[in-house]
């Protein structure tokens, strides 16, 4: 999409974005004035999902990756981390083939058969109860534009291990530990100590997350529009 933006901030474009990340690297990509660039950020819908459906669809006690299988979403590090959790606990890796299933499948085929389940394909309503069901839900990623399933997750009280990526250090950074992008280490660490952990998501945290609606979301743009048009 590169060519088609630099044609339309060329000819006058505002661009809306929907993280901050994203803002910064606007503004510095299209050296444009800092009104021709708005942040609204996307929405998290209210949704609810049947935990024991998402543990049989696992086969028991799991942990969740999301997502199509790309270099940048990095789920060998959810792979890897695999290794220090106890033996009862899978990993669900549940998204489309990408650029990174070769080096995927080849790192669940150090596992034991079985320890590591691979759903390419997903209803939206297994989706939501494997979300309900998880420990934790794991988002390893190196760069994103927003990262909405940790967001989903928080909002239905199931504890995220999330690197700062995308909008999440400025929605809930101030209040869930986020790991630095490519630090596998504390990832893994993360991941170890947020399944020993019980404390869950707080009420707090799920309420904050679903005051990003999609009316105000909707608000916001035609805000922007009006804004251009009176201009």
């Amino acid at each position: 999409m590169a060519g088609a933006i630099r044609n339309a901030v060329r000819r006058g474009a505002t661009l809306h974005v929907s993280s901050e990340l994203v803002r910064k690297e606007a503004l510095e990509e299209f050296a444009l004035p800092e009104d021709r660039v708005r942040l609204v950020h996307h929405a998290v819908s209210a949704q609810s999902g049947s935990a024991t459906l998402g543990r049989q669809i696992a086969g028991g006690r799991y942990v969740l990756v999301l997502g199509r299988i790309e270099k940048r979403k990095n789920v060998g590090a959810a792979i890897e981390a695999l290794h220090g959790l106890p033996d009862d606990v899978r990993l669900v890796v549940a998204g489309p083939p990408g650029n990174d299933s070769e080096r995927v499948d080849s790192a669940i085929g150090r596992h034991r058969a079985g320890r590591v389940v691979r759903l390419p394909s997903v209803s939206d309503h297994d989706r939501s109860a494997l979300i309900a069901g998880a420990e934790l839900l794991l988002w390893p990623s190196l760069y994103e534009g927003f990262a909405l399933p940790p967001l989903e997750a928080l909002s239905m009280g199931t504890p995220v291990i999330a690197t700062a990526v995308g909008a999440l250090p400025e929605l809930v950074g101030d209040i869930i530990e986020l790991v630095r992008p490519g630090d596998q280490d504390s990832f893994a660490a993360a991941v170890s100590s947020g399944l020993d952990s019980d404390a869950g998501v707080a009420t707090a945290i799920s309420e904050r997350v679903l005051a990003h609606t999609w009316t105000h979301a909707a608000q916001a743009m035609v805000g922007i529009y009006a804004a251009i048009s009176a201009a």
